[in-house]
């Protein structure tokens, strides 16, 4: 049997204390680790324990990573409860994080999409999308569009009515 990998999503920021605020008060995800002048870099980590995945967001000391290049990357999560979908979306409101317009305008209907400290969009969704599985927690889908830039979209979606 193939074991399912981990998949961890990493990037650059000049926000680490601005993006725990997003991740974990906003999209209520765990703060799984943290680092401080690892080699030269400061790290934090978000997800949920024992899930497949992670996202890593690092700041290299004495770099400037910069703000998220365009509009089209996407990065999405698919929630399997309504209630729990409708309770992020207005965590992320209490969080201080308004909605902002898609660059495609499919997300917009599909969903409400926020903007992370990096300007990084991240959008709550109401439809299935491309999984069947309804056992997992949040699933993440990335679709890269821009030739070795870092992520630029976050979806929220929530599976099933």
């Amino acid at each position: 049997m193939i074991a399912v990998p981990i998949l961890r999503v990493a990037r650059p920021s000049d926000n680490l204390n601005a993006l725990m605020r997003f991740y974990g008060q906003g999209l209520g995800l765990t703060l799984l680790s943290r680092f401080e002048d690892h080699e030269g870099f400061d790290g934090i980590m978000f997800g949920r324990e024992g899930a497949a995945y992670h996202f890593e967001f690092t700041r290299a000391r004495g770099h400037v990573a910069g703000r998220a290049p365009t509009a089209e990357n996407l990065l999405v999560f698919y929630l399997p409860d309504a209630n729990e979908w409708k309770a992020v979306v207005h965590r992320m409101r209490n969080a201080g994080f308004d909605p902002v317009p898609a660059f495609n305008p499919y997300w917009d209907r599909e969903g409400v999409i926020f903007e992370d400290p990096d300007g990084i969009p991240s959008c709550t969704n109401s439809q299935l999308g491309h999984s069947s599985d309804p056992e997992f927690l949040c699933h993440a889908l990335l679709q890269h569009r821009c030739q070795g830039r870092y992520l630029r979209t976050a979806r929220l979606t929530k599976l099933g009515n």
